[in-house]
């Protein structure tokens, strides 16, 4: 027995240690430490009598340890120590470790040594970062906080703005009342969906769709009637009608022949104009004109000097028409005076108006359902009302003075009895009972009261009953309005007169402005017995609608919800104050992230002061993009790590090259946070496990907020979420690392989000770098040899070359060293691509190149710049559909000088080409790998191993010459195999296997197929079947079958190598097979139908007869009488069988024989 020791990462002291038997071999040894294997292959010593070795990885499965031996596993701290590193937690301790295992100045020293949340590691080091809790002003730390969970009234608030789908409580843009109408109580109110256009879905009060409840009418601004109406059809009955169009508008007119020009959305009936003169005296003509026709002229105003209300003619025949005010002449008619210099002069002040509104009343029957757009006035809710609620007593003879907002023109006062107003008169019956209350007013600061008349209250109701006063003002202002009970209370318990003053209702003069980028909503219902109190639970599914580029115009407005035209929306919308041209948005990028990855979404609400940088950051968070401004235009930056390499960076074109790791804590899994519609829009919870983790082992969560991604009622597999919690996973996973490098102006070609690849000493990635120096041989422009500046002295194996030529192109091509020479080109290099000076990365042909994308770029000064990088690791997009694999870092080893270069595989074949001959002449499966010669000497020998897919135990074949295919043992058909091939020199010494592949065995190419072309062509009492080759190589023959009209049953009638076969017999069906060497059988034919059609009166012609005369001839010259008439007896015979297998009672062949009879017995005596 022997003991061995094992480190349990890379950059701690801490060890496993296991006793072993004499016999065990190195892996199995490692198998029983169960090391992980994320960190790389460890280095394995054997020590014994004061000496140690390293035991090389080709020979773990041969090298068994003795007993006195002691066996140390561990990781060096340079090379494959950074496999290690990169995915490890480093302890508080890190900081002294780094001092002292790694050198001031390596990459190692560089490393992040503070443990960290994975997705405070996203945030600061990915390419795309999910959403920041401050982008998003702490809002996903509350449920339901967007747009809130009622409608609240802010008036000094912003108006929100729905990204893609979201559902809202829409904020009030009015504070609503109540008004009594014929005893019933109705509540108006007028509430916001933001910036528009918007359509509707599931518009409902608290959790009961709005159209079930009674005495509803609903109006819409800015919000699209063919989808909401789509959505909801049960709204179209409660829209109120259109009649009219009033518009407030500011258009100045000032000179001769100056025009304004407005139409109507429907049949224009009484059309009427506002203006306000401010200096000057107009004469003023009306115009107007069917659509596209020539203007007819209308009234003409003149010597108008004051405001005026100016009207068209009334129209009443149903058609729409464009209307016109047009200056006919404008003359100054005042002057001021001015100061020129140091005189005083009178100067004529120019003549100027205003059109201040437009009010188009359509003509009856041509009515527009209430769905408002631009500026249009809300006529369900056109006034500014206040509703101040009160809850005062009124007593007999006491006054109660209550005041109104400022800037009212009139009031209305709501006077309630709660517990009803009536006499009763028994136990089951009432009567009426009548009080009376006087009203006057006063403006505030006087002390004059005016009457405002009385109010007399009737009921005869044992409910809540009110009644309302309503007073008009004399001008605008601020009042102060008393009321007195004047009728006694009798103070008995058999009458309800119980009285209280409920509400104070101002309205303002003018009317509430229509924002013509607004979607708004008013309503008015019947609260009786249906509300209590004012509504503020109105809800809605609201859908942004905005343009989208076709890639060459924008569309109208339409729903939209991927994060590309939500972006671009969120920069030129009226939301902006500074709105951007689309001139400067990258719109192709734009366009390609919505076609390349149509699935994303972006759903969510804006309803508080944001900036617009951290908006966009949301929008692309939910498409995995990042927000870029390149070349002077706004644009995104998308993980793109399967994308064409942009950059090459060498020590060649870089310097300060230098690497920082950050090592979060192992986690289980993410709890990603967003949306559902499922949950009624609340919160849920989507958990998505790392590799190995499940709901039965998982204990260690982070959580992933993304604050604009909704899982919607229609998907059933998580959707966004679960991809972007895979991605993110993937990312932690795969880009650990952050490099940072110098370039000069060679990183102008470059942008954040560009794809390079590096080859540099530092990280110890590839080989080398250099320039070419010369072009040594071409033939015919092709490139045959060059030459570059640097002698890396390697070994005859296969080397990718790298070229990055001076106009910035990318050329791989493989090649073989001879010093500083390169040829043998594996791709034909023209002359005129490249050119001396040209940068050259080299790197091994059976290692990945290390791809990294760019995440920052900071200038420098001197045209050079601070380039940020990460791992390009393209498995990251792949990771919502798969598993994700350990991240394994590109690492280049030092070379050894020992042993036969390392096996190139060019590829690995299966199926009849490399198939085995069996002795019955079966094809036998086996995979051939094909070996790219590299001037093996003879002492050069293959050998391959192999192994089931689902198997750790290896086959391995004798090793043979190193030709350019080398063969497996014989395979079992259709089972996937992991092929490896390693090279062995004279003294069998190896570099080690090289993959070469997971393949499935098999025989032939592909499966046997029917044969085709096959028809059967009859004959007088044969079938011949015939058809087309059968071109497989593993054929052996073609197999016949025949069967009855009767039954189907199949019965072997012969076989034939050549795809021809002749058939005489009672079958009249037939099935074509072909078989192979081992005897099986190809799918069936279909059914050919043919039999055998016997003599008929046309296969008798006169050559028919001719040959028999000729054949008569020859036999009577050469045989005598007798013979002669024993040749016709058998002739006789075989016709008649021939008509005994096909019909006997045919007439025409029974002639037929009576005529050969005699044509045959004529020839015999001609002859004779």
């Amino acid at each position: 027995m022997f003991e061995a020791v094992a480190q349990t990462h890379p950059l701690k002291t801490e060890t496993k240690c296991i006793t072993c038997h004499e016999g065990q071999t190195i892996v199995q040894i490692l198998q029983q430490m169960d090391l992980p294997e994320r960190f790389g292959p460890p280095v394995v010593s054997l020590i014994k009598d004061g000496r140690s070795a390293d035991v090389p990885l080709a020979y773990w499965g041969s090298v068994r340890p003795k007993a006195g031996t002691r066996v140390e596993v561990y990781w060096p701290v340079e090379g494959p120590a950074f496999g290690a590193v990169l995915a490890a937690v480093i302890s508080a301790a890190a900081p002294a470790i780094a001092g002292t295992v790694f050198a001031t100045g390596t990459l190692g020293f560089a490393l992040a040594t503070a443990a960290i949340t994975v997705v405070g590691g996203l945030i600061a080091n990915a390419l795309v970062a999910p959403a920041t809790s401050g982008s998003v002003s702490g809002q996903a730390d509350t449920n339901y906080s967007i747009t809130g969970t009622q409608n609240a009234h802010t008036p000094y608030g912003v108006f929100p703005l729905v990204l893609g789908r979201h559902r809202m409580f829409p904020p009030k843009t009015a504070r609503g009342f109540t008004e009594v109408v014929d005893g019933e109580i109705y509540f108006r109110g007028r509430y916001t969906f933001g910036w528009g256009p918007v359509s509707l879905e599931d518009l409902r009060i608290g959790s009961t769709p709005i159209w079930n409840f009674e005495g509803v009418q609903v109006e819409f601004l800015n919000v699209d009637k063919a989808e909401t109406l789509a959505n909801m059809p049960e709204l179209a009955d409660l829209v109120m009608q259109k009649t009219a169009e009033v518009k407030e508008i500011s258009e100045a007119l000032s000179e001769d022949g100056q025009t304004y020009e407005f139409g109507s959305d429907a049949a224009a009936g009484k059309v009427s104009v506002s203006i306000a003169v401010q200096s000057g005296e107009f004469d003023i003509r009306l115009r107007y004109r069917e659509a596209g026709g020539a203007y007819i002229e209308g009234p003409l105003f003149s010597n108008v000097t004051a405001d005026a209300v100016l009207e068209f003619p009334e129209f009443t025949d149903g058609l729409q028409r464009e209307f016109q005010v047009k200056i006919v002449s404008a003359v100054s008619n005042e002057t001021e005076r001015v100061r020129v210099e140091d005189l005083q002069e009178d100067r004529a002040v120019p003549p100027l108006l205003r059109i201040t509104k437009t009010d188009v009343q359509y003509q009856k029957g041509h009515e527009i359902g209430g769905w408002r757009s631009g500026s249009e006035v809300m006529t369900l809710y056109p006034d500014d009302v206040a509703e101040d609620n009160e809850n005062a007593e009124l007593v007999p003879e006491t006054a109660t003075a209550r005041f109104t907002r400022d800037r009212v023109g009139s009031a209305s006062i709501d006077i309630t009895f709660p517990q009803g107003l009536a006499y009763i008169t028994g136990s089951s019956s009432i009567s009426m009972r009548r009080v009376e209350f006087d009203f006057r007013f006063r403006a505030v600061g006087t002390q004059d009261w005016t009457d405002a008349g009385d109010l007399v209250c009737e009921g005869e109701e044992r409910t809540l009953v009110r009644f309302t006063k309503e007073i008009a003002f004399p001008k605008e202002g601020e009042y102060e309005v008393e009321i007195t009970r004047t009728s006694a209370s009798e103070d008995r318990n058999d009458v309800l007169e119980t009285s209280y003053l409920s509400a104070v209702r101002s309205f303002r003069t003018g009317s509430l402005p229509s924002n013509p980028g607004i979607s708004e909503v008013a309503l008015r219902i019947r609260a009786s017995e249906q509300l209590n109190g004012q509504i503020d639970s109105l809800s809605a599914i609201a859908q942004q609608l905005a343009p989208v580029w076709d890639g060459s115009s924008w569309s109208a407005p339409q729903p939209v919800r991927h994060p590309a035209w939500i972006y671009a929306r969120g920069l030129m919308g009226p939301q902006l104050r500074r709105p951007v041209a689309d001139s400067r948005i990258n719109l192709a990028a734009l366009k390609d992230w919505a076609d390349s990855e149509p699935h994303w979404t972006c759903d969510y609400v804006i309803d508080a002061p944001q900036r617009v940088a951290d908006v966009l950051d949301i929008i692309c968070a939910s498409g995995r993009a990042r927000r870029a401004l390149t070349d002077f235009r706004y644009s995104v930056i998308r993980d793109l790590a399967d994308s064409p390499v942009r950059q090459v960076f060498t020590p060649r074109n870089s310097w300060g090259f230098s690497g920082q790791i950050a090592f979060p804590r192992d986690i289980h899994g993410f709890r990603v946070k967003v949306r559902s519609e499922r949950l009624d829009w609340e919160f849920d919870e989507v958990t998505v496990y790392a590799p190995g983790y499940n709901a039965t082992n998982a204990t260690e969560f982070e959580t992933l907020e993304l604050p604009a991604v909704v899982i919607s009622k229609d998907e059933t597999d998580q959707g966004n979420a679960w991809k972007l919690g895979r991605y993110y996973q993937a990312v932690a996973e795969h880009r650990p690392e952050t490099f940072k490098f110098y370039a000069d102006w060679e990183h102008i070609k470059t942008t954040r989000g560009d794809k390079v690849q590096i080859v540099h000493d530092v990280p110890k990635v590839g080989v080398g770098a250099g320039r070419i120096t010369c072009i040594t041989e071409v033939v015919g422009g092709l490139v045959q040899s060059l030459v570059i500046d640097e002698d890396f002295g390697l070994p005859s194996e296969a080397y990718r070359l790298t070229i990055r030529t001076q106009t910035d192109e990318i050329i791989r091509v493989g090649a073989n060293p001879d010093g500083r020479s390169w040829d043998s080109f594996s791709e034909p290099l023209n002359e005129g691509d490249i050119a001396v000076g040209d940068l050259v990365a080299i790197e091994l042909m059976t290692q990945e190149s290390l791809e990294m994308l760019i995440t920052g770029i900071e200038p420098d000064g001197d045209e050079s710049a601070l380039i940020t990088a990460v791992p390009a690791s393209p498995v990251v997009l792949q990771a919502d559909g798969g598993e994700i694999p350990t991240y394994a870092p590109v690492i280049t080893e030092r070379f050894d000088r020992y042993g036969p270069p390392l096996a190139t595989v060019l590829q690995s074949v299966t199926g009849s080409a490399v198939a085995k001959i069996g002795r019955a002449g079966e094809l036998e499966p086996r995979i051939g790998i094909d070996l790219v010669q590299r001037g093996y000497s003879r002492e050069v020998k293959a050998r391959v191993r192999w192994r089931r897919s689902n198997s750790q135990d290896w086959e391995i074949g004798r090793s043979r010459m190193a030709t350019r295919t080398v063969f497996t043992g014989l395979l079992d058909d259709g089972v996937d195999y992991v092929v490896e091939v390693q090279t062995l020199d004279g003294d069998g010494r190896s570099r080690g296997y090289v993959p070469a592949g997971t393949i499935q065995a098999r025989a032939r190419d592909f499966d046997y197929v029917a044969p085709a072309g096959f028809a059967a062509f009859e004959g007088v009492d044969s079938v011949v079947l015939s058809g087309d080759e059968y071109s497989l190589a593993d054929f052996k023959k073609f197999r016949f079958y025949g069967a009855t009209d009767a039954a189907d049953d199949l019965h072997r009638v012969g076989h034939s190598r050549d795809p021809h076969f002749s058939y005489r017999g009672v079958y009249t069906r037939f099935k074509v097979a072909a078989v192979d060497n081992g005897g099986d059988e190809s799918p069936l034919t279909d059914w050919i139908a043919a039999r055998p059609r016997g003599v008929a009166p046309d296969d008798l012609t006169a050559e028919t007869f001719d040959a028999i005369r000729m054949e008569a001839s020859n036999t009577a010259a050469a045989l005598d009488d007798q013979l002669v008439l024993d040749k016709i007896a058998p002739l006789e015979s075989a016709v008649q069988r021939d008509l005994e297998i096909r019909d006997v009672q045919n007439f025409h062949a029974a002639e037929a024989l009576g005529v050969i009879g005699d044509k045959v017995a004529v020839g015999a005596d001609q002859a004779v």
